[in-house]
């Protein structure tokens, strides 16, 4: 995924401002690649943000000015999309036990807040395109129909009744 995002960076930064976690994986050296990757883009300081983690301290700025957050599909990070209502395009990792990020991003695509992008066959020019066209359906209003239905209504309360009932 992210060598794919390296890829068609210069095409994302036409149309949009990128912020790109990309983790730590010393066995691709993601960072170090991307870091080379991104220096012809250099001259676009201010449109894109290449961070190994974006950390607490950041992350409610993050998910506050972005229009799409494109992303895997684990746990965390769909629970807080459906909290947010922020609308994505999700490319759960296929090689998990159950299968379970693609479950995560079916909550969300039934929902109408995201759109599942496989990574069987992810081209630079394929997410690109996915992204170019969630941008328009946000533009043309909220794609949420179902997210309220999602989240727990009162989730310290769930959690507080749980762990009393343990």
């Amino acid at each position: 995924m992210n060598s794919v995002v390296g890829e068609c960076l210069a095409d994302l930064l036409a149309f949009t401002n990128v912020v790109h976690q990309c983790g730590d994986n010393s066995v691709f050296n993601d960072f170090d690649y991307l870091t080379h990757v991104y220096a012809p883009v250099s001259d676009s300081a201010g449109k894109f943000f290449l961070r190994k983690f974006v950390f607490a301290d950041e992350i409610g700025e993050a998910f506050a000015k972005a229009s799409v957050v494109v992303s895997r599909s684990g746990a965390h990070i769909t629970a807080e999309l459906v909290a947010l209502a922020k609308p994505c395009i999700l490319i759960p990792i296929p090689w998990t036990s159950h299968n379970e990020q693609y479950e995560n991003a079916l909550v969300l695509q039934d929902a109408g807040l995201g759109k599942i992008l496989p990574e069987q066959g992810l081209t630079p020019k394929k997410l690109v395109e996915a992204i170019k066209q969630f941008l328009d359906l946000v533009k043309t209003g909220p794609p949420v129909q179902a997210v309220s239905s999602k989240a727990a209504p009162d989730p310290a309360r769930l959690i507080v009744k749980e762990l009393l009932l343990a």
